[in-house]
C-alpha cells in the first residue's frame, strides 16, 4: 500500500461451519431496485447538475466517481483527516466543495433508503442471525460476544433498519456499532431466562435512538434503553416476512449456508482508500451488570 503494510487476516473453516453473513452485496432483488433508482429521472437530474464536481473527484482519485460513490469518497477523506494521514483530496478543494458533497450524500442516502423494501434488503441476512444469536445468549447457550465485520455504509443500513437517524460525523470516524444487552437485576430471579429480564442499549460513537424498538426507557444521564422484549418482537416480525430469502439464491450459489447455525467469533480488517481501519458490529451480553457502564470522559 502507499503508506505502509496491510495485514490480511486469514482463517479456514469447513463449509458447513462457515458463519459468514452477507449483506447488501449479495441480493439480486436489491441490485434491481438500486439500478431502477439510478435510472430514475430524479437521480439522473442530480448527476447532471453535479457533473463538474464528479469529474473533478474522478480526476483527483484516478477512477470514475458516480453519485453512489460519494459516501465512500467522504469516508476516505474523513479517515485520512481523523488518522492524520496525507489527504488524497486537496484540503482547499475539499473546503470549497464539502457543502455540495454533503448535500449530494444526503440525497443518495434518502434515495437508497426511500422504501422499506430497500432498507430491509440492504441488511440482508443480518437480522435473522442477530435474532438467533441473542435468543441463545439470553439462555446462556452461546458465547457472549459476536463480532460482525462491515463498513460505515452497511452501518447506515443497520441504523436505518432500526429506525435511527443517519447523521454525517464531520469530526470523528466512529468505527463500531454496538448493541449491548444488560440484565435487570431488580426483577425476580425466577424469570432469569425471560427476555423481560433484560434491556438493550445501542451505541454508534454516541447512544443511538432505536425508533423501531418502541418508546424506550430513560436511564442514567437521560440515556434511552429498550426492553429486550420490544427488540426481539421487532426482529421476529421482520423475520416472519422472510425478506432474507431474496438473498438466498445468491448465497446458496456461493456455497454458504442461507442462515448459518452459529456465528464465527471472527473479525476482519476493512480497507478504505489504503488505510487500515477496524470496522465491527458487536453484541455484548452482560449477565452480571446492573446498568450500562459510564462513558469515559
Amino acid at each position: 500500500l502507499p503508506y505502509g503494510v496491510q495485514p490480511v487476516p486469514i482463517f479456514t473453516e469447513r463449509k458447513d461451519g462457515d458463519g459468514v453473513v452477507f449483506g447488501y452485496l449479495n441480493c439480486r432483488r436489491l441490485d434491481i431496485l438500486q439500478r431502477q433508482l439510478r435510472d430514475h429521472e430524479k437521480w439522473r437530474n442530480e448527476e447532471r447538475q453535479s457533473e463538474g464536481l464528479l469529474k473533478l473527484l474522478s480526476r483527483i482519485l484516478g477512477e470514475k466517481i458516480d453519485l453512489d460513490d460519494l459516501r465512500a469518497v467522504y469516508d476516505l477523506h474523513m479517515a485520512e483527516k481523523v488518522y492524520q494521514q496525507r489527504t488524497t483530496i486537496n484540503q482547499t478543494v475539499w473546503e470549497t466543495h464539502h457543502t455540495e458533497i454533503e448535500k449530494l450524500i444526503s440525497f443518495v442516502v434518502e434515495q437508497q433508503f426511500s422504501s422499506w423494501e430497500l432498507v430491509r434488503l440492504s441488511v440482508g441476512l443480518f437480522p435473522p442471525e442477530v435474532l438467533q444469536h441473542i435468543q441463545k445468549s439470553v439462555l446462556s447457550e452461546s458465547k457472549k460476544l459476536a463480532i460482525y465485520n462491515g463498513d460505515r455504509i452497511f452501518f447506515q443500513s443497520i441504523l436505518k433498519f432500526f429506525g435511527a437517524p443517519i447523521k454525517l460525523n464531520t469530526e470523528r470516524m466512529p468505527n463500531t456499532l454496538s448493541i449491548e444487552i444488560f440484565k435487570n437485576k431488580t426483577l425476580p430471579s425466577h424469570s432469569a431466562s425471560s427476555p423481560s429480564q433484560y434491556f438493550v442499549r445501542f451505541e454508534y460513537d454516541l447512544p443511538v435512538i432505536c425508533g423501531g424498538c418502541g418508546e424506550g426507557i430513560k436511564r442514567d444521564g437521560n440515556e434511552t434503553v429498550y426492553g429486550l422484549d420490544d427488540f426481539l418482537h421487532f426482529l421476529e416480525k421482520e423475520n416472519e416476512m422472510n425478506w432474507w430469502k431474496e438473498c438466498a439464491a445468491v448465497v446458496e450459489a456461493l456455497e454458504v449456508p442461507t442462515v448459518s447455525s452459529e456465528l464465527l467469533d471472527t473479525c476482519a480488517i476493512g480497507v478504505l482508500g489504503g488505510l487500515s481501519l477496524f470496522f465491527g458490529f458487536k453484541i455484548i451480553n452482560y449477565l452480571t451488570q446492573e446498568k450500562p457502564r459510564k462513558k469515559r470522559n
